[in-house]
């Protein structure tokens, strides 16, 4: 796959999209890391609302990540993810 993916606000097209997550201190590196995302409601940042998240794909740029779990689920052909 191309680029990366990325959230994008069903609303008002704004990629200032949050969703709730638990992160764990981690010993060895020295910092939090993700341990899960809650299954739930998204929220954009710029329109102020609970959002439905169309995931597009996107251009790659040096220091974006993408959860290796999503490369099984994106679909191509419809760039949408199952959430």
């Amino acid at each position: 796959m191309e680029g990366k993916l990325k959230p994008v606000c069903h609303r008002c097209g704004s990629t200032a999209v949050v969703v709730d997550a638990l992160a764990s201190w981690d010993e060895d590196a020295q910092k939090y890391v993700l341990s899960a995302v809650m299954s739930g409601k998204w929220f954009c940042r710029d329109c102020e609302s609970e959002t439905v998240v169309n995931w597009k794909l996107g251009e790659a740029r040096t220091g974006d990540w993408i959860d290796a779990a999503f490369e099984d689920r994106y679909c191509p052909e419809c760039e949408d993810l199952p959430f």
